[in-house]
């Protein structure tokens, strides 16, 4: 995991008593809270501590990669996309099982989503590329992509809107195995069938 950030300005959020040294959890907890007020930056530069912290501890297992993944995720949100993509890149690339967190496996899907939010206002063929690298991916964690409900939503409106007509078809049936479905979430799936209905 390649951590490039600001150290001294991720200690100076800290601000703790002289002396002391948190774990890794207490500051990722802080990171949270950050990420809750939507400050984002500064939530990523004390999930990169927590990511380093976690490392020198002797916890197993190792909770860094779950904060590397929220540290790219955060830095995305603040807007420096060029080193968040970097980051998000290497997090789709993680062997979970091999780092004895198979349950967060999930924490791939959150990367493929966010490179697909960048690109949401195109190019187009890229958005397309990008979501069946994702799919691909999943399928060798076991899983179909995306699983996560309001990811499904989100990446299909865009879908819709670069007119990617393949990737609305693949995200229309997953929310058609959803059960049970949102009243928003059946409306958004009506809208997509009419859509594809009226698409040549």
């Amino acid at each position: 995991m390649q951590l490039r950030y600001d150290r001294p300005q991720a200690l100076a959020l800290l601000k703790g008593k002289p002396g002391t040294t948190l774990s890794s959890a207490e500051i990722a907890s802080k990171a949270h809270r950050r990420w809750d007020l939507k400050q984002h930056q500064e939530a990523a530069l004390l999930f990169c501590l927590a990511c380093e912290r976690s490392q020198q501890e002797s916890a197993i297992p190792c909770q860094a990669p779950n904060y590397f993944v929220r540290a790219a995720i955060t830095f995305n949100q603040a807007g420096d996309t060029q080193l968040a993509e970097l980051m998000l890149r290497e997090a789709t690339r993680m062997d979970w099982t091999a780092l004895g967190l198979p349950h967060d496996s999930l924490m791939c899907e959150w990367a493929f989503e966010q490179l697909l939010l960048n690109l949401h206002q195109g190019p187009a063929e890229d958005f397309k590329a990008v979501f069946e690298q994702a799919i691909a991916r999943c399928a060798e964690l076991g899983w179909e992509f995306p699983k996560i409900y309001p990811k499904q939503e989100a990446l299909l409106l865009h879908a819709m809107q670069l007119q990617q007509t393949e990737v609305v078809q693949c995200l229309v049936e997953r929310i058609r195995q959803r059960r049970p479905l949102s009243r928003a979430a059946r409306a958004q799936l009506q809208a997509a069938e009419q859509w594809l209905a009226s698409t040549p």
